[in-house]
């Protein structure tokens, strides 16, 4: 009774030996392409957000994408070959007006039916707008086949990878974005006396400007300067108009002077904002009087000088008659 127990039990064995070397030979198989689907994992890219904006900084995210069916039970850890391992991702671009801002992204392991996203900083300049075609470049390693040697009973299994490349081609829209500029300045200061000036923005851009800000700060020789301009929107084309009071230095001379302002507002890729130091120009000039005022004294001058004459004459007529 005994002889036969021992027997079964070692049966059971040889069968489970049997079915182990049989699925290791399945998975070589599944790995070297003779089952199923190409083997290996298939990357691409699935979505591209964000916008280029002439002559700034730009963010765009790029979503790669592992689109190998998921793995069978048999192909559990990582055996079926279908994981991108160690994937890169280098954005480049063949025109030279367009600079990738970013360096190789290091994405990680991308399994199948799970993607990872890449995000780069880009700034194209000289560029007119429209769509641009960038190259990405990903570079990944995969488990190419498996070894078997050894006794049977207990197995020496090798796991053999191997390097792979592929270049996907992604599009991005070139844009203006949102421009708000200072198109003039209206008004001249006075030296030694508060004056009123205008500072007339406008948005040159292709996109909207929210909550614009500018803030002026006064440079020798304004020693004074005081807005009212809340927080503003400009839809492209729009304008809007700064009035400023500034106060200069009495003994300025006469000319064009800087008068520095920092210009911030939302809109277009950073949405936390855009900042930019610039200056604007106005001319500092001495009080004068218009020519019209001047040929008003002078006609004055003459009808009062007249007067005077005609009264002269009269009081000498009136003493020679007298003398008479």
């Amino acid at each position: 009774m005994d002889d036969v127990k021992t027997n079964k039990e070692k049966a059971v064995l040889l069968l489970m030996k049997a079915l182990a070397v049989l699925a290791i030979f399945i998975l070589a198989a599944i790995l070297s392409g003779a089952v199923g689907e190409e083997p290996g994992p298939h990357l691409e890219v699935s979505s591209v957000s964000g916008k280029l904006e002439s002559g700034r900084p730009s963010v765009l995210s790029v979503v790669i994408s592992n689109s190998a069916s998921p793995p069978a039970e048999a192909e559990e850890f990582g055996v079926g070959g279908k994981d991108a391992l160690g994937v890169t991702a280098e954005l480049s671009s063949s025109d030279d007006r367009i600079r990738v801002l970013t360096d190789r992204q290091l994405l990680g392991a991308i399994a199948p039916g799970t993607n990872r996203s890449a995000v780069f900083t880009i700034l194209a300049e000289g560029k007119d707008v429209g769509i641009c075609a960038l190259q990405l470049h990903l570079s990944y390693s995969r488990l190419s086949k498996t070894e078997v040697s050894g006794d049977p009973d207990a197995p020496d299994v090798s796991f053999h990878y191997e390097n792979s490349t592929i270049d996907v081609p992604v599009q991005a829209d070139l844009v203006l974005g949102p421009k708000a500029e200072l198109k003039e300045v209206s008004g001249v200061a006075r030296p030694g006396k508060e004056s009123e000036l205008e500072m007339r923005f406008v948005n040159e851009g292709d996109e909207p400007v929210a909550d614009l800000k500018v803030d002026v700060r006064p440079l020798s020789p304004f020693e004074m300067v005081e807005t009212s301009m809340e927080e503003v929107r400009l839809d492209p084309g729009g304008s809007a108009n700064l009035k400023l009071k500034v106060l200069a230095d009495g003994n300025a001379s006469e000319g064009w002077y800087a008068l520095p302002y920092r210009i911030s507002f939302i809109g277009g890729s950073f949405e936390g904002g855009s900042g930019e130091e610039l200056s604007a120009l106005v001319r500092v000039q001495k009080e004068t009087y218009p020519g019209w005022l001047l040929g008003l004294a002078a006609a004055v001058l003459l009808v009062i000088g007249g007067l005077v004459a005609v009264r002269y004459l009269k009081k000498g007529k009136r003493r020679r008659n007298l003398r008479g």
